[in-house]
């Protein structure tokens, strides 16, 4: 988790920073746009074509983008590495522990037992997303084809954008004002303004994911388990418990 980096220069910082606001305000605008047509489309194959759309696009602006932006600032390494900036807050979330790969391993199966557990047990119940929720409920496969494209998108933007969202901006922000938490939670905020085409509410609940996520990478120091983390969480929402409810109401019916 240790490790010496060189520091960003603010003002390439910034100019990047100009960059992906500018570039993240016109994906929200699209998206936005974009979600109301998808929301109207009921065939299966239009809508596997928007999933396809939306994989393709995640991954090479959050993905390729994130990996070329650490790439103009120098901080390759960070993707295996927990950059310079980060440690003494992740010393103190930590407790200092030295062996983080077993207590990461040890958080990642405790959150993936627990977190089955529940989606089962909802499952059981008859229970799907949480209506508050509404923003995903549109998103929800109606096919076994629909299925498999979001576990796609699903595990694309668990490995994509905690790339983006919890390394580089937050690298980027702390570059330019030097304050690491403020960095940290403006990042969680662009994270869930990002999300702005599933409404009020879902802009909330990204936000809160984010501070979660931001959590688990800073307390295990592990990009690779926070990425986990995040995919597990996007699965069970989009994919395992929609199908576990239909399995559960085709026993009963």
């Amino acid at each position: 988790m240790s490790g010496a980096d060189h520091p960003i220069e603010p003002n390439r910082a910034a100019l990047l920073l100009g960059a992906i606001v500018l570039g993240l305000v016109a994906l929200s605008l699209r998206d936005r746009t974009a979600f109301v047509k998808f929301r109207a489309l009921t065939e299966s194959k239009d809508r596997i074509k928007r999933f396809r759309r939306w994989a393709i696009s995640a991954f090479l602006i959050f993905g390729v983008g994130g990996v070329l932006v650490l790439w103009l600032a120098g901080r390759l390494a960070n993707l295996w590495r927990l950059p310079s900036e980060f440690q003494p807050l992740a010393a103190k979330l930590g407790g200092g522990i030295d062996s983080s790969m077993i207590f990461g391993m040890s958080f990642g199966v405790m959150f993936v037992a627990g977190l089955l557990f529940l989606t089962a047990r909802r499952a059981r119940r008859g229970q799907g997303p949480k209506p508050g929720i509404k923003g995903v409920l549109p998103l929800l496969p109606r096919s076994p084809s629909e299925r498999v494209w979001l576990a796609l998108l699903s595990v694309n933007a668990g490995i994509t954008e905690e790339i983006f969202f919890r390394l580089a901006i937050p690298l980027l922000l702390f570059a330019v004002t030097g304050a690491l938490i403020g960095s940290l939670v403006c990042a969680c905020l662009i994270f869930g303004l990002v999300h702005a085409y599933q409404g009020l509410v879902g802009v909330l609940a990204t936000t809160v994911l984010g501070a979660l996520f931001t959590l688990v990478y800073l307390a295990t120091g592990s990009l690779i388990l926070t990425m986990i983390v995040h995919l597990i969480i996007d699965l069970n929402t989009l994919v395992f418990l929609p199908w576990l409810r239909a399995r559960a109401a085709a026993k009963t019916a």
